[in-house]
């Protein structure tokens, strides 16, 4: 699992309006679409994250090597009508699965919190989830749990609870 988070794109939507950050990311998706290998899936899962879900990747050198291509990809500019150009850039955050997850869940949390190593960094950096990550925030205090109620829809009761850890990132 890669998250791509678009370095810059916040500033792409206040300088030049949704308008152009719309089709600055319709560019984004057509260059991760043309570095895509068959079988593997990109979609956005948020305004500036993307997932991508690559199929039969063999260890961490060809995860790295999807990572870079896709950064690449990303980098090149978009260049309006007007004569412009815009670049946003990446930052990738991977998890392999079993290693780091055996569930698309927590595939996906673990390339959240990479994206995070990666920004440190620098921008147009990768990184690989470490179980560290996780120690770290919970060593800082980061992660809080909550309960969530389990209710019965037909009698109102409370049945049940949901423990949950979220991350709060500062």
């Amino acid at each position: 699992m890669l998250l791509l988070n678009l370095d810059r794109f916040k500033h792409v939507n206040d300088s030049y309006g949704h308008a152009t950050g719309d089709e600055v990311l319709r560019h984004i998706a057509h260059r991760l679409e043309s570095a895509l290998r068959p079988g593997d899936l990109a979609g956005r899962l948020a305004g500036d994250e993307i997932g991508v879900l690559v199929r039969h990747a063999h260890g961490e050198d060809e995860a790295a090597a999807i990572a870079r291509s896709l950064i690449a990809a990303v980098a090149e500019p978009w260049r309006s009508p007007g004569g412009f150009e815009v670049v946003a850039g990446a930052s990738v955050g991977i998890s392999l699965f079993p290693r780091h997850g055996d569930s698309a869940q927590a595939l996906l949390q673990g390339a959240h919190a990479a994206v995070y190593g990666a920004k440190e960094r620098g921008r147009g950096a990768w990184c690989f989830f470490s179980e560290t990550m996780t120690r770290a925030a919970l060593a800082l205090g980061h992660l809080q749990l909550h309960y969530q109620p389990q209710v019965d829809i037909a009698s109102g009761r409370v049945i049940g609870a949901e423990a949950l850890v979220r991350w709060m990132d500062p």
